[in-house]
């Protein structure tokens, strides 16, 4: 027995130091899993994103003397377009923006089918990722989203304006009310940290003035307000734009 109880003891503590090495194995691998597996989730739930958004307009032409450009936009305006122009060395004189390529693409083709000269060009800003606060980050996301939700609405105001669905007075109102909001939600933006804070304080502000413009127009007003649709277009992607920049130079 005694000759026998060393080779036992030595087989037991052997199997014993196998077993108990495939189990902190095992715990190591599950546990550096699982780890990774909170920080993805964590990192994901820690950021809060934008969309990338494109708006599309129908040109009556490009010109590279400002004094052309608004004689075009001229006749552009008296016809019911827009008559904005974009750009800075070139103009385009836009007759209005659309929500989407295929009714922009839809309208030049009516309008060079008619003889007119059109084209339609986009302007875009891209996606962007913000780090969650640590506070009112409800509010943020929020307020990140209803930029968009502005111009979608005064798209639809367009709309219903241009197929008499709402009076002209209507259309102003509903302009008042936005530009209203927009005081509201640039208020808001103070309880945000700084650089959201700028960003959106900025848009709301900005946009904003243009619908009180609208709002105060006595002027052709479905022309009014293709051309408010076409400034808040632009308005929305130099802000974001200049944003998504900061953002990558502060990463």
């Amino acid at each position: 027995m005694q000759d026998n109880e060393p080779y036992i003891i030595t087989k037991k503590r052997t199997v014993r130091k196998v077993y108990w090495g495939r189990i902190v194995a095992v715990t190591v691998v599950l546990s550096l899993i699982a780890v990774g597996v909170i920080l993805w989730f964590s990192r994901a739930a820690g950021k809060i994103t934008v969309d990338a958004r494109e708006f599309w307009f129908v040109s009556m032409g490009e010109y590279s003397e400002l004094s052309e450009a608004s004689s075009r936009a001229e006749a552009v305006v008296n016809s019911g377009g827009a008559g904005y122009l974009h750009g800075a060395e070139k103009y385009n004189v836009a007759a209005s923006c659309y929500a989407n390529k295929s009714d922009a693409v839809s309208v030049k083709e009516r309008l060079t089918g008619e003889g007119e000269t059109a084209s339609v060009f986009s302007v875009s800003c891209p996606k962007i990722a913000i780090d969650k606060p640590k506070k009112n980050a409800t509010l943020l996301k929020d307020l990140l989203a209803r930029p968009a939700a502005l111009f979608d609405e005064l798209y639809s105001i367009s709309v219903k304006t241009d197929t008499k669905e709402i009076s002209e007075a209507a259309a102003q109102y509903a302009a008042l009310k936005m530009s209203v909001a927009c005081e509201e939600y640039a208020r808001e933006c103070k309880a945000l940290d700084a650089a959201a804070s700028d960003y959106l304080s900025a848009l709301f502000t900005s946009v904003g003035a243009s619908l009180d413009v609208l709002a105060r127009s006595d002027g052709n007003i479905p022309q009014a307000v293709k051309y408010a649709l076409c400034e808040t277009a632009v308005k929305i992607c130099k802000e974001t734009n200049e944003f998504a920049n900061k953002l990558k130079n502060m990463s």
